[in-house]
């Protein structure tokens, strides 16, 4: 958001990640871990996500980029494997944990979904 409304940022590309680096599955056991709820990663193909998402009403040119980066990062792509420090340096507070978010939305989690 600081980019959006600070001048400055023009022209500017920047990478932002939470504060480690996780897999599908490592994400799930955080989620139960917090929510009390058992959460699971189920590996699907990347032909099958893009249409997973396609179904859900993403266009199609969407549903395609968004199934080739979930393919990356499953395959430990190292695009993927990186932290870096940019939401501390655009907005001033460290990037929140997956940890931090399960514990603020455990209660949403564990009944959705």
């Amino acid at each position: 958001m600081a980019a959006l409304i600070r001048a400055g940022h023009e022209g500017q590309t920047y990478a932002i990640t939470g504060p480690e680096v996780l897999t599908f599955t490592k994400v799930a056991a955080k989620l139960t871990a917090a929510c009390g709820r058992t959460f699971s990663y189920v590996s699907v193909s990347e032909a099958e996500f893009a249409q997973r998402l396609s179904q859900s009403g993403r266009p199609a040119w969407l549903a395609a980029d968004l199934a080739k980066e979930y393919a990356l990062i499953g395959a430990g792509h190292p695009a993927f494997g990186v932290v870096t420090d940019t939401v501390l340096r655009l907005t001033g507070q460290a990037a929140r944990s997956v940890d931090q978010f399960a514990r603020d939305y455990a209660r949403a989690l564990a009944t959705s979904l």
